[in-house]
């Protein structure tokens, strides 16, 4: 714990003003007592002496998330917290279950009910060819507990990046946005505006910049929170107060425009080269976003609403998910 706070003050520069964190991995409320002494040292060491300012976010399966709980989050200035669906109970349960099968799902929305007025609760919905069918059905639910307006919501499609377990993902960016499309359109039915309009973005996540840094349990760091469970991707540890022999730099130099396919690309700025981790394990290639063969098809969905006056001309703010 001190290496961490150690490696947090090597960070340190005459423009840095703010130190933000997301408690994720596994399942982060098991850790709860390491969350509050973490914190605790953050407070007195860095951010009372260097005045900065300070938030924090949490990825949870919401499980443990009862009202008392997000009294401790709150207490801690953690502000938001994401909480992941998986569809409706029958899908969600064979999911994402206790040990020895026992469900999750009605405990998890009944600590949603408890405590989204302690903490902004967004709440992602996993969706691929299997469970698409659930995303409306749950809106109904939640409107029923009277959670929708209270709570974020969004749905995040799965893509098969490479991982052949993901038998129900969808299986290439064209079906990818398709699906995206297809739920919009039952979307405006109900009210929600689910396709987001695309816009330029400077980078594609953080694992570029030299300020993000993913921190495992043995405090080894990542650039990607994707690479946390391999050891070998590991770019250094808080002890050695950051990166070692250049293992970062892989990521940190990452740019779209060290790639023909990119440089020529017209909508390179919607991605700017998409996901590092994705090109990581195709030998640095990079892999084309849902924007290279579906912009087409969503601009003319944007059109019609625009023409139709279905959303406002302020909609389309909505995450539209991500690929896994």
């Amino acid at each position: 714990m001190g290496a961490v706070v150690r490696f947090v003050q090597h960070l340190r520069t005459d423009s840095t003003h703010r130190l933000s964190v997301t408690w994720f991995g596994g399942e982060p409320l098991l850790g709860l007592p390491q969350i509050e002494r973490l914190t605790d040292r953050l407070r007195t060491d860095i951010l009372t002496p260097y005045q900065w300012s300070y938030g924090a976010n949490i990825i949870t399966n919401g499980y443990g998330l009862t009202r008392k709980i997000a009294e401790k989050l709150q207490a801690l200035d953690v502000s938001g917290a994401q909480v992941t669906l998986d569809g409706l109970a029958h899908h969600h349960d064979a999911r994402r279950f206790r040990k020895g099968g026992h469900p999750t799902f009605a405990r998890i929305l009944a600590n949603i009910e408890e405590a989204a007025d302690l903490i902004r609760i967004t709440i992602r919905v996993n969706m691929d060819r299997s469970n698409q069918e659930d995303y409306f059905p749950l809106v109904e639910e939640l409107k029923r507990r009277d959670l929708l307006g209270k709570v974020g919501l969004y749905p995040a499609f799965t893509r098969d990046d490479g991982d052949t377990s993901l038998a129900s993902a969808y299986q290439s960016a064209h079906e990818f946005v398709q699906g995206q499309i297809a739920l919009h359109r039952q979307g405006l039915e109900h009210g929600l505006y689910v396709l987001q309009y695309p816009k330029a973005v400077r980078l594609f996540c953080g694992s570029s910049s030299p300020f993000w840094w993913t921190i495992a349990p043995n405090g080894d760091l990542h650039k990607c929170w994707d690479t946390v469970n391999d050891p070998s991707a590991a770019v250094g540890n808080v002890e050695d107060l950051g990166p070692t022999g250049g293992r970062d730099t892989w990521w940190t130099e990452w740019s779209p425009f060290q790639h023909d396919k990119c440089r020529s690309c017209p909508v390179m700025p919607l991605c700017m080269g998409g996901c590092a981790h994705n090109a990581l394990m195709q030998n640095g290639v990079p892999q084309c976003e849902q924007w290279k063969t579906g912009l087409n098809d969503a601009i003319k969905v944007w059109v019609e609403d625009r023409r139709k006056g279905t959303v406002p001309t302020t909609a389309g703010r909505v995450p539209i998910g991500d690929s896994v």
